[in-house]
């Protein structure tokens, strides 16, 4: 019996092992009931072994502990629970994730509820902007704020980055901006750069915060170092404000202004204004003419929706004085950081290049309800150029109505309106008032299902009350006249297609259109057209046009391309016409013959969505001399090579040049540069560039060379992937 009670008190102690064994080896989900904090998803608990502590109310897990709740997840070696306080005690191997997010550390103690805690000696990784952050203690709070103390930022590769933003004190408040002072720059372990203030953004795309400074030198301004610092005003609006020290010249400021609303529309302004301090006699041998000490540049573009359905167009442009953008060619200031700004905010740069001294400023406010059209248009141009800064005409404001094609009914007419009237002043020459009404008739007439034919009939009225220019003009009257504008034309499309069957084209439709017309406007006394408004005014005009039009499409599964558009037309002039031109905003009219015109081709050919080729040139007949000529080629790989070639020709204007460009990765990590503009004309490389740009992960470096006339620089550039560059010049 007594042998037989130790094999029964053994066989039951081996028992309840083994049975206490299986259950620590079963995974234990923690109950929503028991395990639900501040009504999210509940958490559950897996591990190797758990056991609940009754007196502490708690569960004590070894061995892949993994705790999760939605996409929030921790993982550690060793873990206690304490249910009652929401605490749990991490410990070894410890990972925490927040969506893409994530911290690693040995030793954590994390408040399930509240999502906040203390990290020893821990990582964050911030998904969004790319950051990692070191530190010795971590301080998460409440509401996304963390408090980190020792440690550094970066955007490299851990645990050897090859730059560092070291600090003592870092915090990230719920903006998702990281703030410290006093901080170093490291590259490796060498420190090269203290930095008094530091801000940056780890959380989110747009934040607020202080951007990387442009830093410079040159001859004639001396130590350059611009400072820009970015506020994001709302979700539909941002600002970014320029504080620029220029050694021998003075302070520049400036400010960057961008909003896009569904409702208010979208636009971009920028203006930068100093006093300038420089030495004239210094500024002068610069080859400057030192004219002005207000040294400004305001500009911008806007596409804005106001009340009452009333849209605006709004185009900025105003100088303080010709020489502002040949001395001012980088940072904030220069004509390639608005162009590129406007560009990629908008889709487009300036309307003018830097050398053009009459810059075009106007606002057009509008508002169209079917086929009416009122407008108000206040037209402005600065001019920068002394000789004809005085005979300038300026157009402020014209207020027009307008009435698009509309069918008269029980006719088979359409009828359409165009009327202004227009203030045209400036200090010297004649100018006044001018009240323009144009009504138009229209019969279209299909002939065939591939003949039409239109004919217009218009009446040009004009009214004109004059004065000699100046604010002392003396009235000259009234003056007007009436003209006739009549016009027809016809033209044809043919049409046929071909089966292809390659490279994902089933076939190819090929149209060509043949056109003819013809136009008529009688001839206008010379004292019936100032002479402010004989660039928009109606001259004789008895000419035949003739051409043809042909396109090319490729018919594909998910859509058509159009690869090529072709389009060659000329006049013949019955007696001798004239012709307006308008350049920096001084009108004037040329004379041209009796007989042919130039022959005119336009050519856009676009095979492949790597290749680009836009031509076009206008060619006497009688000598076979080019009068215009243009041609730009684009050739991108997707191997990372961008090759672009455009050659510019205008007769007796001294422009006869070709501007060749190429950006060839030569390497996954390496890219070359280079651009050259050459002048036929002057037989000079007047203009050129080269590149190299070497990255490496987090950063990138960029050294370049460019020259232009009598000017040579030099750049580095270094950009430091998540808080940006740094330039010497």
């Amino acid at each position: 019996m007594k042998n037989l009670a130790i094999v029964f008190w053994l066989s039951s102690f081996f028992l309840l092992r083994t049975v206490a064994f299986a259950f620590t080896l079963f995974e234990v989900p923690l109950s929503k009931d028991l395990f639900s904090y501040g009504g999210d998803l509940p958490w559950t608990l897996t591990a190797d072994k758990i056991e609940y502590i009754r007196e502490e109310e708690a569960y004590r897990a070894e061995g892949r502990v993994i705790l999760q709740s939605g996409n929030r997840k921790i993982e550690a070696d060793r873990a206690i629970l304490y249910k009652r306080d929401s605490i749990v005690k991490l410990k070894g191997n410890v990972f925490i994730s927040y969506g893409e997010d994530w911290i690693r550390s040995d030793n954590v103690t994390w408040n399930l509820e509240k999502q906040s805690g203390y990290i020893e000696k821990g990582i964050l990784y911030f998904a969004k902007n790319h950051f990692y952050v070191e530190a010795e203690h971590i301080h998460k709070l409440e509401g996304d704020e963390y408090i980190f103390e020792r440690g550094f930022v970066t955007t490299c590769t851990l645990p050897s980055p090859d730059w560092s933003v070291n600090y003592k004190r870092l915090h990230i408040p719920p903006d998702g901006i990281a703030r410290a002072r006093n901080v170093v720059l490291q590259v490796g372990s060498v420190p090269v750069i203290f930095i008094p203030w530091f801000m940056v953004p780890v959380k989110a795309e747009r934040q607020s915060g202080i951007l990387m400074p442009v830093i410079g030198f040159s001859d004639l301004n001396g130590f350059i170092m611009e400072i820009p610092y970015y506020w994001v005003i709302g979700q539909s609006q941002d600002a970014t404000f320029f504080g620029e020290i220029l050694q021998k010249r003075g302070f520049m400021g400036g400010v960057e202004y961008r909003w896009n609303d569904a409702k208010w529309g979208e636009g971009i302004f920028i203006t930068n204004y100093m006093r300038d301090l420089g030495d004239e006699e210094r500024v002068r041998s610069h080859g400057f003419a030192m004219t002005e000490r207000d040294r400004f540049w305001v500009r911008g573009r806007a596409l804005m929706n106001l009340p009452e359905n009333i849209e605006a167009r709004i185009n900025l442009d105003i100088l303080s004085d010709r020489d502002f953008l040949n001395e001012f060619t980088r940072g904030s200031p220069s004509f390639e950081y608005t162009n590129e700004a406007f560009k990629s905010f908008l889709g487009t740069g300036l309307l003018l290049d830097r050398t053009k001294m009459a810059r075009e400023s106007n606002a057009y406010f509008f508002r169209r309800s079917e086929d009416l059209e009122v407008s108000l248009d206040l037209h402005y141009w600065d001019q920068n150029n002394p000789s004809l800064k005085s005979s300038t005409l300026q157009e402020i404001p014209s207020f027009g109505v307008s009435v698009g094609s509309s069918y008269i009914l029980g006719t088979p007419l359409y009828y359409g309106l165009r009327s202004f009237i227009a203030q045209y002043w400036r200090d010297e020459g004649e100018q006044g008032t001018k009240l323009y009404i144009a009504p138009e008739f229209t019969l279209p007439w299909k002939v065939s299902s591939f003949i039409n034919t239109k004919t217009t009939m218009a009446l040009q009225g004009v009214l004109y009350d004059l004065e000699d220019g100046g604010s002392m003009g003396s009235p000259k009257g009234l003056e007007g006249r009436i003209v006739p504008i009549f016009s027809t034309e016809a033209n044809m499309r043919l049409e046929r297609q071909y089966n292809l069957n390659l490279w994902g084209t089933s076939s190819i439709s090929h149209s060509i259109s043949p056109e003819i017309g013809y136009e008529y406007a009688p001839e206008v006394g010379e004292g019936k057209v100032p002479s402010f408004d004989e660039s928009s005014s109606v001259f004789y005009t008895n000419r035949i046009r003739y051409g043809v039009r042909s396109s090319l499409v490729a018919n594909k599964e998910a859509s058509n391309e159009e690869w090529a558009r072709l389009r060659l037309f000329q006049y013949y002039r019955i007696g001798d016409q004239r012709v307006p031109l308008f350049e920096n905003g001084f009108p004037s009219v040329t004379t041209v013959g009796n007989g042919f015109s130039d022959i005119y081709l336009d050519l856009e050919f676009a095979p492949h969505k790597y290749v680009d080729l836009s031509y076009s040139v206008a060619t006497s007949p009688k000598d076979l001399l080019m009068r215009q000529h243009d041609i730009i080629l684009s050739i991108r790989t997707f191997t990372g090579k961008t090759l672009g070639i455009e050659y510019r020709y205008r007769e007796n204007s001294g422009v006869d040049e070709v501007i060749g460009s190429l950006n060839w990765d030569l390497r996954p990590w390496l890219s070359l540069g280079t651009y050259h503009n050459y002048s036929f004309a002057k037989q000079d490389m007047f203009k050129q560039g080269y590149s190299l740009t070497y990255r490496h992960g987090c950063w990138s470096l960029t050294a370049s060379y460019e020259r232009e006339g009598g000017d040579r620089r030099f750049f580095v550039t270094v950009n430091l992937v998540g808080l940006g560059q740094i330039g010497i010049r």
